[in-house]
């Protein structure tokens, strides 16, 4: 049937399968148009299609349609019918498409003015403006009477509706920027920010009444709800946080960084306050700082406070106060403190001009003022404690009362109570108790003093050992070392008096009386003056190794590089000069003598009462001798040739004439002599030869001795001497006899 015309009978007639061939191009009648099926394009007119509903498929038309109206627009009206207007009404609301459009009263377009670069939405939005652009106004009476400006932004109900002159203004929220007239760029983001602001300008708020009283203060920043709410004509402040700055009215250059930080702040100017309630109860105080959790929290009127860290200053009154730490100067009422470190100074109350800087460094303190502390837990447990200083872990952690101890050093006066110590240097007095005025300069210095008072000890480990002893002064590495309850002991120089056990003993220089133990009343200058001295008490040496080996002797002094080295036990000793005493033989027991001169020798070690003036090597003449040897002529000051003697007769008894004379005088032989040199002895110690040449007058001791045994005598040395004072009144008697016989003589020749 291919090409047979097919005609509906009705409009629910089918075509049969049978008459469509297999190109589908049967036409088919549809009104007066004839269709074809298949590939066939036909166009269809006059055809009205009732109840038509398309399932699938796609169809492509294009309809052209002259109308009455120009400009209108086509729709569908409440009837169902086509119709056209210059308006549309939709579901009974008009739009209007001149100008601008007013949905349900709302202005929809580009606000009073026409200006090409505004947007406006809303009841009254920007109706007033007549001039400016780049204006965007949303929302029920925003913008409402700008008038001339341009750069405007506000969206919410009656945002900057007063807004005449006011440029670049960004508001945001119902009411935001409501009373701004000429203001300009501001920024209010939230219900009421910057509410009252006329005039002022560059301020910022964002958050609920943010800035709200805030007139004519500028280059204000206030985030967060009712941040900067009650700020009227302050200036330059920043608040961020709940309730930032919250009743700032007239104070300038704030700034607020957290939950109500500064919230009470007034009239209060150039504060700066970080964290949750910092500085929250401020008034009126300026040039604070807080940053922390209630860092500065009950500062009221004070200034110049600084408090950085949780709780740090949370109490806080006073003026010019630094707190950084957690709870630093946490209960402070005081002011010109400064604390460091977490819990440093976390007790004072009222205490004032107070320095700490340590986790707990002056901790516990409250009313006490002038005190330093550095370190932790430095003056922990100082309470009232005034004018102390403490650098170094736990310095003076444990005074509390006591006033005017300064400790410098790890542990450094650590358990003291006492008042006036000076320790500085690690554990220096680190055991003192109760011991006042004590000063300790080096490690360990005093370390084991507890009740000990007035000791001075300068250099490591000096007194390192004195416990209850007073008075003591060492200077030097381990000077007075082992001191323990010795007192008024001097000990200067490295290792001086160094096993002192000994009272009132005086050490100058290295390892002066390092030996003494028991000994007292030394007195020892030079190094390793005494060094041997044990139990030897009363000995004076002023000298490098004078005395060097003296152990138990007393009395003896000293005067000399090495003067009485050698002695040990010899005790009542004087000796003056370089070397007296030691040089040659060496005085080791021998007591009572007397050694003045560079190098005067001893005539023996165990010498007793010898008595020796001279230089140069000269050696005493033995024990009981005295021996002057100036190199020279002895001169007395009158000039005579004879010494003086005592003969007063009430000094004397046994009273009988002696009448030896010439029979004694004529056995004396007369004789010349050479003195031999001191290779040239053989019999007794060279040491006893004369330095003297020449040919000599004199007698022989020997041959005298024989004669006149009493003026002859065998000195310890082993030596013969000579006392010519017998001689002499032997002389006497010897003329009273010549002159008896004179006598004699002159009567047989009658003259």
């Amino acid at each position: 049937m291919a090409g047979v015309p097919y005609v509906f009978g009705n409009a629910t007639t089918s075509i049969p399968l049978s008459n469509l061939d297999a190109d589908f191009n049967t036409p088919v009648t549809i009104g007066n148009t004839t269709v074809g099926l298949g590939n066939t394009v036909t166009t269809l007119g006059n055809v009205t299609l009732n109840n038509v509903t398309i399932t699938s498929g796609t169809i492509n038309a294009s309809v052209t349609e002259a109308y009455s109206n120009a400009n209108a627009v086509v729709y569908s009206n409440a009837s169902k019918a086509g119709s056209t207007n210059a308006n549309l009404t939709y579901n009974g609301v008009t739009f209007a498409t001149v100008n601008d459009a007013s949905i349900s009263g709302l202005n929809v377009g580009k606000g009073g003015g026409a200006v090409a670069s505004n947007t406006v939405f809303g009841l009254n939005a920007q109706v007033a403006t007549a001039g400016g652009g780049e204006h965007t106004a949303i929302g029920n009476n925003a913008l409402n009477n700008n008038v001339s400006t341009a750069s405007n932004t506000a969206v919410g109900s009656n945002t900057m509706f007063t807004n005449t002159t006011g440029q670049q203004n960004v508001g945001l929220g119902k009411n935001a920027l409501y009373y701004n007239t000429s203001g300009s760029s501001n920024t209010a983001l939230g219900m009421q920010s910057l509410q009252s602001n006329t005039t002022a300008s560059n301020n910022t708020a964002v958050g609920y009444q943010a800035g709200y009283s805030n007139t004519t203060g500028t280059s204000l920043t206030a985030v967060g709800k009712t941040a900067l709410a009650a700020n009227t004509t302050g200036a330059g402040n920043t608040a961020v946080g709940f309730e930032g700055l919250l009743s700032n009215t007239t104070g300038n250059a704030n700034t607020s960084v957290g939950y109500d930080s500064l919230a009470n702040n007034s009239t209060g100017s150039y504060n700066t306050a970080m964290g949750y309630q910092a500085l929250v109860l401020n008034t009126t105080a300026s040039n604070n700082t807080a940053v922390g959790y209630q860092a500065g929290y009950g500062v009221t009127a004070g200034q110049y406070n600084t408090a950085l860290g949780n709780q740090s200053l949370k109490a806080a009154a006073g003026d010019q106060n630094t707190a950084i730490g957690h709870f630093a100067l946490n209960a402070n009422t005081g002011t010109s403190n400064t604390s460091t470190g977490a819990n440093s100074l976390q007790q004072n109350t009222s205490g004032n001009y107070n320095t700490a800087q340590g986790h707990f460094a002056l901790f516990s303190n409250t009313t006490a003022s002038n005190n330093t502390a550095v370190g932790y837990q430095a003056g922990y447990s100082n309470t009232t404690g005034t004018g102390i200083v403490a650098i170094g872990y736990q310095a003076l952690a444990a005074n509390t009362t006591s006033n005017a101890s300064t400790a410098l050093g790890y542990l450094a006066l650590t358990v003291s109570t006492g008042a006036s110590n000076t320790g500085l240097g690690r554990y220096a007095l680190g055991t003192n108790t109760s011991g006042i005025e004590n000063t300790a300069v080096g490690r360990d210095v005093l370390a084991n003093n507890s009740t000990g008072s007035y000791n001075t000890a300068i250099g490591t480990y000096s007194l390192a050992s004195n416990t209850t002893a007073d008075n003591n002064t060492a200077v030097g590495y381990q000077a007075g070392y082992a001191n323990t309850t010795s007192t008024y002991v001097a000990a200067f120089g490295a290792y001086a008096g160094y096993s002192n056990a000994g009272d009132a003993n005086s050490s100058f220089g290295y390892a002066s009386q390092y030996n003494n133990t028991s000994g007292t009343y030394n007195a020892s200058f030079g190094t390793s003056s005494m060094y041997a001295n044990t139990t030897g008490a009363y000995n004076t040496a002023l000298g490098g190794q004078s005395l060097r080996n003296n152990t138990t002797a007393s009395n003896n002094t000293a005067v000399g590089y090495q003067a009485g080295y050698g002695i040990t036990t010899g005790g009542f000793n004087l000796l003056a000069g370089g070397g007296a005493g030691y040089l040659g033989t060496a005085l080791t027991t021998g007591t009572y003598n007397i050694y003045l001169g560079y190098n005067t020798q001893a005539s023996s070690s165990s010498a007793t009462n010898e008595l020796l003036i001279g230089c140069g090597g000269t050696v005493g003449k033995g024990s009981s001798t005295g021996f002057i040897a100036p190199g020279g002529n002895m001169y007395q000051s009158n000039n005579s040739t004879l010494w003086s003697i005592t003969s007063d007769k009430r000094l004397k008894k046994n009273i009988v004439n002696n009448n030896t004379g010439l029979d004694v005088i004529n056995q004396i032989q007369i004789r010349n002599f050479e003195y031999r040199l001191p290779e040239e002895i053989t019999e007794v110690s060279p040491n006893q030869a004369i330095q003297k040449s020449g040919v000599q007058l004199g007698a022989i001791a020997q041959e005298l001795q024989a004669i006149l045994p009493e003026c002859v005598k065998q000195e310890s040395t082993g030596i013969y001497t000579v006392n010519a004072d017998p001689l002499i009144w032997y002389l006497v008697n010897a003329v009273k006899e010549l002159n008896a016989e004179v006598q004699s003589l002159k009567q047989q020749l009658g003259k």
